[in-house]
């Protein structure tokens, strides 16, 4: 009777071991759960609603994963890729996919990983090409993005924003006039070795205007990378402390690395 009550026991703790060790393989073979594409956050800001003609529109774009998954994707958040695009509103007109002006062709390439959940990706970006095209008159516009997949199959919209477009008055509209006359449709797009004299002047003659921070940011970071560090130093100092401005963070990069070459050149 003991021998068969020991042999139930054996038998019973032989199948129980079996049935935990099928549990611990089956956890552990277990594929986490992932999210959609279309469950991640596009978020769509600017640091100012109001502009005048022709003055350049810096816009932030922020993705992010506020799920408990992780989720397959990519963070080519650049409008001159084909997986960001924008959609403008003029006024109560119809919300209308933009082509952005760009120097150079648009492309697909994108490395694709899984976005873990609390990860955070943001990118700014300056429309600055083609802006009397894309915002032509005076008034209110509605700005949103569409973020898509690498196979180009699924999508997120961002938030809406406004933006106030208004005519240029006093030394803005000198400097509006300035910027129509010239052939530089390019202007706010970065100084070449070519081109500094033009921004010197529209610097030197409208440097209180509402378009200046962009040049005078454009010029002190041309010379930065020429190694001129007192004139970097002297012009990106007149940005120090704009915190609205798109570039705020890099102008202070450039700002103390020019002060810190400065020291070690003494």
């Amino acid at each position: 009777m003991n021998k068969r009550i020991i042999l139930i026991a054996a038998l019973s703790l032989i199948m129980l071991a079996g049935i935990s060790l099928r549990v611990i393989t089956a956890q552990q073979n277990a594929t986490p759960e992932m999210g959609s594409f279309t469950e991640l956050t596009l978020e769509l800001s600017s640091a100012k609603k109001r502009f005048v003609r022709l003055e350049p529109i810096p816009v932030t774009f922020s993705l992010s994963n506020q799920t408990e998954k992780e989720i397959h994707g990519h963070a080519s958040l650049s409008l001159n890729s084909k997986y960001l695009d924008l959609y403008i509103q003029y006024n109560d007109g119809e919300m209308q996919q933009i082509e952005v002006p760009a120097k150079t062709l648009r492309y697909f390439g994108v490395t694709s990983r899984n976005i873990k959940q609390g990860e955070r990706f943001r990118q700014r970006q300056l429309l600055s090409l083609g802006l009397d095209k894309l915002f032509p008159e005076t008034g209110v516009y509605r700005l949103q993005v569409v973020f898509r997949d690498d196979n180009l199959k699924e999508m997120v919209k961002s938030n809406i924003i406004e933006i106030n477009i208004v005519e240029p008055k006093g030394v803005d509209l000198e400097a509006f006039n300035y910027l129509s006359q010239i052939d530089a449709p390019d202007f706010f797009e970065g100084v070449t070795n070519t081109t500094p004299e033009k921004v010197i002047e529209f610097v030197d003659r409208f440097g209180d205007s509402s378009y200046a921070p962009y040049a005078i940011y454009q010029l002190g970071q041309f010379h930065f990378l020429r190694g001129d560090y007192p004139e970097a130093a002297r012009l990106l100092g007149k940005l120090a402390g704009q915190s609205d401005f798109v570039f705020s963070d890099q102008v202070s990069d450039y700002l103390n690395k020019s002060k810190d070459k400065l020291k070690a050149n003494k």
